[in-house]
This record gives C-alpha cells, sequence and structure tokens, in this order.
C-alpha cells in the first residue's frame, strides 16, 4: 500500500466505547495535573514569572532547580494551560496561571498546597477502606482525627488555614452583599482562622464590631487580613474550643465551612455550644454547600462530600439535614440564602427550646 492509498482510506467512525475507555485513562492520569500544579507552587514558578517571561535558565536560578528537570515541568505546566512558551525557552504566565501567584486576588495556590499535601493525599489512599467502614481514612492512615493531627503537625495547620484562608476571601464579597449585616452589632466569626472573611464583612459595615474565634493552632492573633482592610480596631480575638465554650454577647455567630467538617453528634455538641452563648434575639449564620440546592449551584458537591468523609468524617448536608440538626441543638430553621455558585447561609433562630449553661463573655 502507497501514501496515497492509505490517504484515501477513509476515515475509522467514531468508536465511542474507545472514548469512554480514553476518558476513564484521563481520569486515571488526573492526579499528575495536581501533582504538576502542586510543584509549581510550591518552587514558586508562578511568583517567578509575576512580572515578565523568563527564560529556563533564569527560572532554574531563582528555584534552585535542575535546569534539564524544571524544563520538563515547564513543559507539563505549558501542556495543562498554566504558563505559553513565548519564545525559543523562555516563558511567561497565561491568563489562568496568574491565579496561582500568591499576591493574585483570586490566587489559589495556597488551596492549592492544602488539597494536595502530602497528609491529604495519604489519606485518600485508604478511600476504599472509608466506604466499607464508614472510618475516615486520615485516621486509619494516620491513628488520629485530622484536627487532632493538624495540632500536632505545624506544617499541616498552617496549610489548613492558608488554604481556608484563601477560599474565604473568593466567597467574603458576595457573602458581604447575600446577607443584611446591618442588623447586628457584633458579630462572631467562629473558626474564622486568619480573619479573612470577617475582615470582608467589617469593610462592609462601618459600624459592625468583630469577635475572630479560633484556637491556638487555627487561630492567626497578628491577621493579616484584618490589618489590612484597616477593621482591626473593631476586632477582638479569642482563643476558644468551639466544642466548650464561645463568647457570649453576640448578635449574629458565623461559622463558615465548619458544621461540614463533622458528623452529626459533634456538630451538634458545636451547634449546642453556640445556642448557650446566644441571646434569644441573637442569630446563627452557617455558610455551607448545600447537597439539595435548587437551583443546582457548586457541580463538585460530590467531590467534595468525599474529600470530607476522606479527611475530617463530616459530610455536605442537605437543607433538611439541616433542619433537623438545628431543631435538636435548639435553633429553628429560618432561611437559606444562596451566596454563588458554591456556597449558602443557613440562618437560623434560638427555638423555644434553649439551651443551657454559660459561656466565657466578650471582653
Amino acid at each position: 500500500m502507497t501514501i496515497q492509498d492509505r490517504a484515501r482510506l477513509p476515515e475509522a467512525p467514531d468508536d465511542g466505547a474507545a472514548n469512554d475507555r480514553g476518558r476513564l485513562l484521563s481520569m486515571c492520569f488526573g492526579y499528575v495535573a495536581s501533582r504538576i500544579l502542586h510543584a509549581a507552587v510550591r518552587l514558586r514558578i508562578p511568583d517567578a514569572l509575576a512580572d515578565d517571561e523568563h527564560s529556563g535558565t533564569e527560572l532554574a536560578a531563582v528555584t534552585a532547580a535542575r535546569p534539564d528537570s524544571l524544563r520538563r515541568l515547564l513543559r507539563g505546566l505549558e501542556h495543562i494551560g498554566v504558563i505559553t512558551e513565548t519564545r525559543p525557552d523562555h516563558f511567561a504566565l497565561t491568563p489562568m496561571g496568574h491565579h496561582l501567584r500568591s499576591e493574585d486576588p483570586g490566587s489559589v495556590g495556597s488551596m492549592i498546597e492544602l488539597f494536595c499535601a502530602p497528609q491529604i493525599w495519604r489519606a485518600w489512599e485508604s478511600l476504599d477502606q472509608a466506604v466499607r467502614t464508614g472510618e475516615t481514612g486520615f485516621t486509619r492512615e494516620f491513628g488520629a482525627g485530622f484536627y487532632d493531627h493538624c495540632a500536632q503537625d505545624p506544617s499541616l495547620a498552617t496549610a489548613l488555614r492558608d488554604g481556608l484562608g484563601q477560599e474565604a476571601l473568593k466567597v467574603a464579597p458576595a457573602l458581604a452583599t447575600a446577607v443584611d449585616f446591618s442588623r447586628f452589632r457584633t458579630l462572631v466569626d467562629i473558626g474564622g482562622g486568619n480573619g479573612a472573611l470577617l475582615s470582608a464583612v467589617l469593610a462592609a459595615n462601618p459600624a459592625l464590631r468583630g469577635v475572630l474565634v479560633d484556637t491556638a493552632t487555627g487561630s492567626e492573633p497578628d491577621s493579616a487580613p484584618l490589618r489590612e482592610a484597616g477593621v482591626g480596631q473593631r476586632c477582638e480575638h479569642v482563643v476558644a474550643d468551639f466544642f466548650r465554650d464561645v463568647p457570649t454577647g453576640g448578635d449574629a455567630y458565623l461559622l463558615k465551612s465548619v458544621i461540614q467538617d463533622w458528623d452529626d453528634e459533634p456538630a451538634l455538641q458545636i451547634l449546642r455550644t453556640c445556642r448557650r452563648a446566644m441571646s434569644s434575639h441573637a442569630r446563627l449564620l452557617l455558610v455551607e454547600y448545600l447537597r439539595d440546592a435548587r437551583p443546582p449551584t457548586a457541580s463538585d458537591v460530590p467531590l467534595r462530600d468525599l474529600l470530607l468523609l476522606t479527611t475530617s468524617g463530616g459530610h455536605v448536608r442537605s437543607e433538611k439535614e439541616f433542619a433537623d440538626l438545628l431543631a435538636r441543638s435548639g435553633f429553628q430553621l429560618v432561611s437559606t440564602t444562596p451566596v454563588d455558585r458554591s456556597y449558602h447561609v443557613v440562618e437560623a433562630a434560638p427555638s423555644e427550646i434553649a439551651g443551657s449553661g454559660t459561656a466565657s463573655a466578650i471582653q
């Protein structure tokens, strides 16, 4: 058969089974793109390319990497659309790649460092066992719960605080407009980490006072987001364990992505702690994914749900499941309000079945 004969052969018919096999293999190799991104962020390649193009040799010097190995990574980054080769051996960020820069307002670099952390990847290795037994992959691999391990692992604790802070910054502007915070005088942000979410709400509401609450491991007393937003003077920092007590005196208690991290019994304990601290006129604001949101919002709910099964043991709940949890902890569901494509605000008020006990007062 000549070359001309081969050129005249009809194209093979579309093979749906072959396409399906190809898609499955592409998904199987999805971890390669994750590791490429993680390596790029850890080597600070996006920051090195922040202002201009650079040669492979220059990038190797900046990142202290072997030039030949680095060029292989750069080709991988180009393949997934993060950088482009502007001329031979010179590279620049694409518009998508700019979102990996640490200084980019929409940066996802810290989130990539968190979700691709070695400890998280190791926990995923036990997903099949977690499905069989209900035991989280993290506990199976490390012999301790996710947050207990964070208390003993400074690198993971830092990745968690920075990653969640970056995620909070993404939702903060939408939250500040989705909820009427002018109703409140004092907002208590429980599990607020580095204060990223609270800083945006305070900046949008000049009359509002804030209280930032987290554990010693999760908190950042000298909160950069609060300082940079110019609202630090209106915010108090309190170290507390939301399983035991939280400050009293707030008009609203805000918890973002806290309840989803826990199974029902610990979630009830957190909610009851909040209820004991709240007066009858106060409001509870849970910023969470909703599994049965209508209209549908986040498309990654099933993946987020599996991440929780693998790490902390929590799960993404439906509106009915939230209503049931709230009723069992002394609240009644008031409303659910979309914030953005991912989150809803589940607002609750104290019910007639009030909690009891005392809590540490706001100074």
